[in-house]
C-alpha cells in the first residue's frame, strides 16, 4: 500500500525513519536511521544498552535538555485517512494501540454513531460505522485480553444522546486479510448496553477508560454529587463481571474548582490508576492528580486527596482537556494537552513534572490543533513508544509519535 510522503514506516521489519532532531540515544551514540533485520519483531530494537536508563523522568533530549520543543520521531504529522464520504468527524478522535502492530481509532460522527477504523499504520487506517448509536460524547476506549485467541479485544463507553445515560460495548479487531486489518466491530449486537440508570447533561459526564493487565476496566468521569456539586467518580468493570457502584473522589483543595470536562486516566503506577483533572482558582488553572486502587481512592503522601501538579516556568496556558499514559520502562507518567494551535508534554511520576512542557514537534509540517488530543503509551507499537493523536479546525485527523524507550532519555 502506497504510503503519503512523510510518513514514516510503522510496519514490522522494515525500520524507522528518522532525522537529525527526531532520534537520539541514551548513551553517547547518536543514531541517525536504524534498520530492522529480519529476526526482530515489533517488541524493540535489540542490542539496546539496557544499563543507559538510570532516572526517571521526561522525554527529553541529552544533547540539549532545555530545549523547549519535542522533536517527533516522525519527519511529519501522518494525515490519517478521513472516513467514507460524506460522513464527517464531529469531536475529538480516540487513539487505541490495539496490539504491537496495530492501530485503532474511534471517532464521533453525529449523527452517525461511532466510526472505527484499524490498520498497521496511520496513514493505511480503513473505516466503518462501528454503532449508528446516537452519542453525546466522544467514545473512550481501553484494551482487553485478546479474544479467541487472534482478535484484537477493547472496551468502549460514551454517553448517549437523547438517552443521556453511560452506554459500554466490547468490540474486536478481526485479523489482517493480505495484510490489512478490518475495523473494529461490537462482539454482541446490539452493540451497547447502559451501565445503570445514572444520566448526564453537558457538560457532564464525558468519560475516560483504563484497563488493568489482568483486564479489570477503570472508567472516570465528572458528574453531579447529591449536592449539586462537580464530582470526580471512579467506576470498575472486572474483566467479564458487571459494572460496580461508583466511588466518588475527594473534593478538590480549597480555593480550587473543577474545570469540568474529560478527565484522563492511565492504569500501571503503583498496579493502580492514576486520575488527572484540570481545575483553576480566579487567577491559574493547573491540573490535580489523584491515585484509585479499584476500590478506594488514596493519596501516597497522605490522607486521599488530589494533589496539585503545578506547571513549571515556561510551561504555556492550559488550553484543552487533558491527556495520560503511563511507561513502565520510563517509571514516569508523561502528561499532554493543547495550548493554541499545538500540543505540549512533559512527564512526572507522583507529585511534581520534571520539566516545562515541551512543544511537539516535526521536521516538516506542524498543523494547527484544535480540540483535545488522545494518546496511547506502554506497548512498543512497531519500534515506536509513544503516540499522539489530535484533529484540525477542519475535523483532519493527525498522528504523531515519539521513538522507543531505548533511544530516549528520561
Amino acid at each position: 500500500m502506497k504510503k503519503a510522503t512523510g510518513e514514516s514506516d510503522l510496519r514490522r521489519n522494515r525500520g524507522i525513519l528518522g532525522g537529525a532532531s527526531g532520534l537520539w540515544a541514551r548513551s553517547a551514540p547518536f543514531i541517525g536511521i536504524a534498520t530492522l533485520g529480519t529476526a526482530l519483531g515489533c517488541g524493540g530494537l535489540d542490542g539496546a544498552d539496557p544499563g543507559t536508563e538510570t532516572t526517571s523522568g521526561a522525554l527529553q533530549d541529552p544533547a540539549n535538555p532545555g530545549n523547549p520543543n519535542f522533536p517527533l520521531a516522525s519527519s511529519d504529522w501522518a494525515h490519517v485517512p478521513g472516513l467514507p464520504a460524506p460522513i464527517k468527524p464531529t469531536g475529538d478522535p480516540t487513539l487505541l494501540a490495539a496490539d504491537s502492530h496495530i492501530v485503532a481509532v474511534f471517532v464521533q460522527a453525529a449523527p452517525f454513531g461511532y466510526y472505527a477504523g484499524a490498520g498497521e499504520g496511520p496513514t493505511e487506517i480503513t473505516w466503518s460505522q462501528y454503532s449508528g448509536d446516537v452519542f453525546a460524547t466522544p467514545p473512550a476506549v481501553a484494551r482487553l485480553p485478546t479474544l479467541n485467541g487472534n482478535e484484537e479485544h477493547m472496551i468502549l463507553v460514551g454517553r448517549g444522546g437523547s438517552d443521556k445515560r453511560m452506554f459500554w460495548s466490547e468490540g474486536y479487531i478481526g485479523p489482517a486479510t493480505a495484510g490489512v486489518f478490518p475495523p473494529p466491530v461490537p462482539v454482541t449486537f446490539p452493540a451497547f448496553a447502559a451501565i445503570n440508570s445514572n444520566t448526564f447533561s453537558d457538560p457532564y459526564g464525558y468519560p475516560a477508560l483504563a484497563s488493568s493487565s489482568s483486564g479489570d476496566v477503570i472508567m472516570t468521569y465528572i458528574g453531579l454529587n447529591a449536592s449539586n456539586q462537580p464530582t470526580v467518580y471512579a467506576q470498575v468493570k472486572p474483566y467479564n463481571g458487571h459494572w460496580k457502584a461508583r466511588v466518588a473522589a475527594p473534593a478538590l483543595p480549597t480555593g480550587w474548582t473543577l474545570v469540568v470536562g474529560k478527565p484522563t486516566i492511565a492504569w500501571g503506577y503503583l498496579s493502580a490508576s492514576t486520575i488527572v483533572v484540570k481545575a483553576k482558582t480566579s487567577t491559574q488553572t493547573s491540573f490535580f492528580r489523584i491515585f484509585f486502587d479499584g476500590t478506594n481512592f488514596y493519596d501516597t503522601l497522605g490522607p486521599a486527596g488530589f494533589r496539585q501538579l503545578p506547571l513549571l516556568t515556561g510551561s504555556p496556558s492550559i488550553g484543552s482537556d487533558p491527556a495520560l499514559e503511563w511507561d513502565g520502562d520510563l517509571n514516569a507518567h508523561t502528561l499532554y494537552y493543547r495550548s493554541g494551535g499545538n500540543i505540549y508534554e512533559a512527564s512526572f511520576t507522583d507529585n511534581a513534572f520534571y520539566e516545562a512542557f515541551k512543544k511537539l514537534t516535526a521536521s516538516s509540517s506542524n498543523p494547527t490543533f484544535v480540540g483535545s488530543p488522545s494518546v496511547y503509551g506502554g506497548i512498543n507499537l512497531e519500534n515506536t513508544e509513544h503516540w499522539i493523536m489530535g484533529r484540525d479546525a477542519s475535523f483532519n485527523m493527525y498522528f504523531g509519535f515519539t521513538d522507543t524507550d531505548s533511544r530516549l532519555t528520561p
